[in-house]
């Protein structure tokens, strides 16, 4: 494992028994987390304060030592309708680092998200109240020298990121509604968004699978990869698997091996190439946040695929180098990771300067 760099990040290993803390006031929430029950419960728990779950070492269920529902290749849909073609310009993956970077995010978020976003704004944006806990990063197009936000993913952790939570606060303030600023402020139930759905079911939902997502929160080594985005003009450039791989090999270098997600069950094919499988213990969820069936995943990144895992280290040899990853279009770019010194459009030779870009409306 990398040696942890010191980015102004919060460490996304937890003490037993840490707690969140509230952007707003920076009093300590009554619990790490409220441990959900039937929906009608919640308002009257949340109320009386719910107690949190303490943090164990590690998350102890074996995804491996299970055996996974068997995979049905679905016919192709709409979204996955998109020709491979030839990368034209590089394009860099690293950590989000600046207010302007994260309000493109949240435009590109509200692009792709449009039609499930609880609340409209006239501004375009999309936050959640999971974003107070999330490390952004993203993969820019340098066309021209100017670097543009063409991919996206956030890695959701159990700590509060205080940079990133000012930020959000500072954009909504700015530019956001009344409505996007609560669902910011808003405390979240659980420590991930795929966990809360799961423990927000009714009560017919298998109560064994609820235990196992309890389990699951309460472990310091879990995470969740969300918001996969990337720009409908650079679809076919395969920017959908480098970001999450880059994504994959910051959760190994924080230590969080075990990852959670909810997808539409026609994507699940899509995410068992990082290794997320399905359980037979715990089955399909009504996704209320993007009102669908979806499929409960889980990974252990120790864990992938071959042809990931080989990806995964490459991307680790060069960030531990560089501190970003990149791919290029230069047909003498060694692994397309390493791109040739010289010429304009290379990072290697000058890193371009981030400016907000007219790619959205």
């Amino acid at each position: 494992m990398l040696c942890r760099r010191n980015d102004g990040l919060t460490p996304t290993r937890s003490k037993r028994g840490s707690n969140h803390e509230r952007v707003d006031s920076g009093a300590a929430f009554s619990g790490t987390y409220a441990s959900l029950g039937h929906p009608a419960d919640l308002d009257d728990r949340h109320r009386q304060g719910v107690r949190g779950v303490s943090h164990t070492g590690h998350w102890a269920f074996d995804i491996h030592q299970h055996v996974p529902l068997p995979i049905v290749h679905p016919v192709k849909f709409i979204s996955e309708r998109t020709e491979r073609r030839p990368l034209a310009c590089p394009v860099i993956f690293r950590v989000l680092t600046s207010e302007a970077e994260l309000l493109e995010a949240a435009r590109l978020r509200y692009l792709a998200y449009d039609i499930h976003v609880p609340y409209k704004n006239t501004q375009g944006l999309e936050f959640d109240e999971y974003d107070k806990y999330s490390i952004p990063m993203g993969g820019f197009a340098v066309e021209n020298g100017v670097p543009r936000l063409v991919s996206f993913l956030r890695l959701v952790t159990r700590e509060l990121q205080p940079r990133y939570a000012q930020f959000v606060r500072n954009l909504v303030r700015t530019h956001g509604a009344e409505a996007l600023r609560a669902a910011v402020e808003r405390e979240p139930l659980s420590p991930f968004p795929s966990s809360t759905e799961v423990l927000g079911q009714p009560r017919r939902y298998p109560a064994s699978a609820k235990r196992i997502i309890q389990e699951f929160n309460a472990s310091d080594d879990t995470c969740e990869l969300s918001r996969t985005i990337s720009h409908a003009d650079y679809r076919g450039l395969d920017l959908s698997r480098k970001v999450m791989e880059f994504g994959i090999m910051l959760c190994l270098e924080r230590g969080l091996y075990h990852a959670i997600g909810s997808n539409d069950p026609r994507l699940t094919p899509m995410y068992n190439k990082y290794g997320y499988v399905t359980l037979p213990e715990v089955p399909r969820i009504d996704n209320r946040s993007v009102e669908c069936v979806s499929d409960v995943v889980f990974s252990d990144f120790r864990q992938l695929p071959s042809k990931t895992d080989e990806n995964v280290r490459r991307i680790t040899a060069k960030y531990a180098r560089d501190r970003y990853f990149c791919i290029c279009p230069q047909t003498g770019c060694h692994t397309q990771d390493h791109p040739l010194d010289g010429g304009p459009e290379c990072p290697r030779t000058r890193l371009p300067v981030y400016q907000p870009s007219a790619v959205y409306p």
